[in-house]
C-alpha cells in the first residue's frame, strides 16, 4: 500500500520502514486503489485466516536458497515493469523476508538486484538520499550492468537521482569489527562505508551451515553480527567467560574483608590490654570506656571469623568451578 492508506498486510523483517507514497506511484503509471480495507474494518475469522496465510509465508520463505531470492528479485523487477503496484509490493516484501534468512553467500549479480529494489522502493517513499546511495551501491558492482536491463519503467526523477549516484565522491570507509569475517554485497570485506547501503553477511564459526544477513543503513549503525559468527566471541556477545571468574571476584572481597575486620579487632584488643597494665583497681570514670572496648572487641572478632568462613567457602567454589 502506499503511504496515505492502511494497509493490512505485515512488514516482513529487513523490509524497508517506509512506504511508497502514492504521487510516487502514481508518476511510474502505475493504478492506484485507496480504498484497501484496513485491519479495523476486517472481520475476526478474516484476521484469522490472513495470519494463518503469514504463518505459511514464512515456513515457505525460510530459510531461503540464493535461487529463490534470485528469482523473488526477477518477479519484484518484472512487477515493476509491469506497473504492477500490487504485485511489485508483494513480491518486494517476499525479497527482504529471504534476504533475511537466505543460507548462502550472495553473489554480486543478486546484491546488485537487491540494491535495485531498495533504489525503487526509496524513490517511491520520497527518499533520495537513501535512494542515490542505493544506485551509487549497484554501480560500484562489476556484476550490476546497466540499470536499463532490470529496470525498464524509468521515471525522470529517478534518472536524475542515477546520474546524481554516479557523480557521488568516494567516501570514507571505517574498519569492520574483528572477528568474524565479513562479505558486503557479495564480497569478502575489511571495511564499510557509512555513506552508503549495503548487505552484510558473516557465517558461523562452526559446521552448522548459518549465515548471518542484514543491511546496512545509510549512515549506519553497522549491524552487529551474533555471537556464533566470531571465533571467540566477545562476552557482551554471549561468548565464553573466564569459568568461575565471578566466584574469585566474590572471594577476593570477602578476604579482603576479613582481613580488614582481624586487623580492627586486634587494635581493639591491643587498647583493652593496655587497660589491664594500668595499675589497679581504675578509676570508675574510665570503667564506661574499658566496656565499650571490650564490647567492640569481641564484636569485631565475631565478625571476622564469619568473614573468614565466607571467603573460604567461596574460594573452594571458585576452585572446583574453574578447574
Amino acid at each position: 500500500m502506499c503511504a496515505s492508506e492502511p494497509r493490512g498486510g505485515r512488514v516482513f523483517r529487513g523490509a524497508p520502514s517506509q512506504r511508497p507514497s502514492c504521487d510516487m506511484l502514481r508518476s511510474t503509471g502505475a493504478p492506484v486503489h485507496l480504498h484497501a480495507p484496513g485491519p479495523a474494518l476486517m472481520p475476526p475469522l478474516l484476521l484469522l485466516a490472513l495470519a494463518a496465510g503469514d504463518a505459511r509465508a514464512d515456513d515457505d520463505i525460510c530459510p531461503s536458497t540464493v535461487a529463490s531470492l534470485e528469482a523473488e528479485l526477477a518477479t519484484t523487477l518484472a512487477a515493476w515493469n509491469a506497473k504492477d503496484r500490487d504485485g511489485y509490493l508483494i513480491n518486494r516484501d517476499r525479497v527482504f523476508a529471504r534476504l533475511a534468512c537466505v543460507d548462502a553467500r550472495l553473489p554480486e549479480s543478486v546484491a546488485a538486484d537487491i540494491h535495485a529494489v531498495r533504489a525503487l522502493d526509496a524513490f517511491a517513499a520520497r527518499r533520495p538520499d537513501v535512494a542515490t546511495a542505493a544506485l551509487r551501491a549497484r554501480a560500484d558492482l562489476d556484476a550490476g550492468g546497466p540499470l536499463e536491463a532490470r529496470i525498464e519503467v524509468i521515471p525522470p526523477q529517478l534518472a536524475e537521482l542515477r546520474a546524481q549516484a554516479a557523480a557521488l565522491p568516494e567516501s570514507p570507509s571505517e574498519p569492520l569489527p574483528e572477528g568474524p569475517t565479513f562479505w558486503i554485497d557479495g564480497q569478502e570485506a575489511s571495511t564499510w562505508q557509512p555513506a552508503r547501503v549495503g548487505v552484510i553477511q558473516a557465517p558461523s564459526t562452526t559446521d552448522d551451515g548459518r549465515i548471518w544477513t542484514d543491511q546496512i543503513p545509510l549512515g549506519g549503525p553497522l549491524p552487529t553480527a551474533p555471537a556464533w559468527t566470531h571465533e571467540n566471541p566477545p562476552a557482551e556477545l554471549g561468548g565464553p567467560r573466564r569459568p568461575g571468574r565471578g566466584w574469585w571476584w566474590a572471594s577476593g572481597v570477602t578476604a579482603a574483608t576479613s582481613g580488614g575486620l582481624w586487623w580492627w579487632a586486634l587494635s581493639e584488643k591491643s587498647t583493652f590490654d593496655g587497660y589491664l597494665e594500668e595499675p589497679q583497681p581504675l578509676d570508675p570514670s574510665r570503667r564506661p570506656d574499658v566496656e565499650r572496648t571490650l564490647n567492640r572487641t569481641n564484636r569485631l572478632g565475631t565478625a571476622a571469623q564469619v568473614a573468614s568462613g565466607l571467603t573460604v567457602g567461596l574460594t573452594t567454589v571458585a576452585v572446583v568451578v574453574s578447574f
